[in-house]
């Protein structure tokens, strides 16, 4: 093996080897060994014609080579991975480049990422604050009003919001047909995405009996993917309106959601309990995606593409655990298995995956500038403080087993290092933004927050969900621990 060229790109040290003669003598003779055996060639037996008459029959020396490329790659990784001239902090990438005239492979190893945060300490963003009033307890009373409504003909030949209509539709973006459907029924709520936004509002005014016609732009989350981006044009024909009668808001009605409500006003505090939580929770979230924003704009991240590649397999990899522990059964595992594009789901994880290393790199790296530490006796604080608020049952056995896993405690550790990172970030945005006062509140406020590894509360009413893809943007990437610069 001889290495003949050796250059930095995509911050990883990339090699070009050539084998010598012995080495690829190694690998004709095991292709020669799997092809002779599956080989039929006249005027020999089965598995004993010669390499010679072999390599002929195949197409010569690259042929035969081809045959054993994986293994070629595969095994020349495993062993240049312990060589000190290809050190790096994952796994290598071997490539096999050329054949003729001599054998090359591409080495490709990765470096430790070298992160500068930058002024970080001048980081300035306000406090985003909760857009939470009681008018959205009354709009969440009205939903939950709506959602037990029962419905009846109309005498009215037009279409208000919240009729219940029996209509058939046909959608087209040119020629070709988006939507098709015959005595379809459709609840008619402005703001519905269903079967795209606006489409709701513009069936308001529609007469019963009467044709109407209106175009939509396709959204980019459209699920038919050839559609977005364009002009939908729709034709809908009302044959039938029903009317809403809505149930009467009283203490009957709280306790048709569960036997803990003895009265309305006990159902709305439970309510307003959930959304001031929820949108004190989105607000924070929010703000510290600002500041996340703000503090990575200053900084100087660079690092190797595989560290995103892992991300995006990790990310891959919870959705199959997902999608397996939804399924119904094997079969239904499999059917929606083959469904699935593993390249466009790469595609649209790549950007979120990069994004993800970018910050848990940043978070590293300003746990060891701020000498941000956890220790073991927090650690178990945390803990038993989880442990507390938790019910007797499977739910905390289960937490206890998990806890017997010295790597399951060590990512616990790891989350509480993370929020202890954000914590001081938050204070530096709110101290340049409002004072060493707010700064001084803030950090109160931050001592009396519940502890990180509090079980949230079963939904009751209602609650505000976060969408897959902010999940993934804002989780923690798992890709390997590698010592930046």
């Amino acid at each position: 093996m001889q290495i003949v060229d050796k250059k930095f790109e995509d911050h990883s040290n990339i090699f070009t080897v050539e084998l010598d003669e012995a080495e690829v003598e190694e690998y004709l003779q095991r292709a020669y060994k799997k092809i002779v055996k599956k080989m039929t060639i006249k005027g020999f037996r089965k598995g004993k014609a010669p390499r010679p008459i072999v390599e002929q029959t195949v197409g010569g020396r690259a042929a035969m080579l081809l045959e054993v490329e994986e293994d070629m790659r595969q095994l020349k990784k495993m062993e240049w991975s312990d060589q000190p001239e290809f050190a790096g902090v994952s796994e290598l990438l071997v490539i096999l480049t050329a054949l003729e005239p001599k054998v090359q492979l591409e080495v490709v190893s990765p470096q430790a990422p070298e992160i500068n945060l930058g002024d970080y300490q001048s980081i300035c963003v306000p406090e985003i604050k909760s857009e939470f009033s009681e008018a959205k307890v009354d709009e969440a009373v009205e939903d939950l009003l709506r959602d037990k409504a029962d419905y009846a003909p109309s005498q009215r030949t037009t279409v208000q919001e919240y009729d219940l209509v029996l209509f058939d539709v046909l959608g087209k973006s040119g020629e070709e047909i988006l939507l098709d459907q015959k005595d379809a029924q459709y609840v008619v709520r402005i703001g519905s995405p269903y079967p795209m936004r606006g489409f709701a509002h513009a069936l308001v005014g529609s007469v019963i009996n009467q044709n109407k016609s209106f175009t939509l732009d396709v959204p980019d989350d459209f699920p038919k993917e050839a559609f977005r981006g364009q002009k939908a044009e729709f034709t809908v024909t009302i044959k039938e309106i029903k009317e809403q009668l809505l149930p009467e808001l009283n203490d009957d009605f709280a306790a048709s959601f569960s036997e803990e409500f003895k009265t309305l006003e006990e159902l709305k505090e439970r309510i307003r309990l959930n959304l001031s939580r929820n949108y004190s929770q989105n607000a924070k979230k929010a703000w510290e995606a600002a500041i996340f924003e703000a503090a990575l704009a200053k900084a100087d991240i660079k690092f190797p593409s595989s560290l995103v590649g892992e991300e995006v397999g990790n990310m891959l990899n919870e959705d199959m655990m997902r999608l397996r522990s939804n399924s119904r059964s094997a079969a239904d595992f499999t059917k929606q298995l083959e469904s699935i594009n593993r390249d466009e789901m790469m595609t649209k994880y790549t950007p979120i995956a990069r994004e993800a290393v970018r910050k848990s790199l940043y978070m590293q790296k300003l746990m060891d500038t701020e000498n941000i530490t956890v220790s073991d006796e927090e650690l178990e604080q945390e803990i038993a403080k989880a442990l507390e608020m938790m019910t007797e049952g499977q739910e905390k056995e289960n937490y206890k087993k998990a806890l017997e896993n010295q790597e399951y405690k060590m990512q616990l550790k790891h989350v509480l290092l993370t929020e202890k990172a954000t914590v001081r970030l938050r204070e530096i945005a709110l101290g340049n933004s409002a004072g060493k006062k707010a700064a001084k509140t803030s950090r109160a406020a931050v001592a009396k927050e519940k502890p990180i590894t509090e079980i949230t509360a079963k939904k009751t009413v209602t609650e505000v969900e976060k969408s897959d893809n902010e999940r993934k943007a804002t989780a923690k990437p798992r890709a390997k621990k590698t010592d930046a610069k």
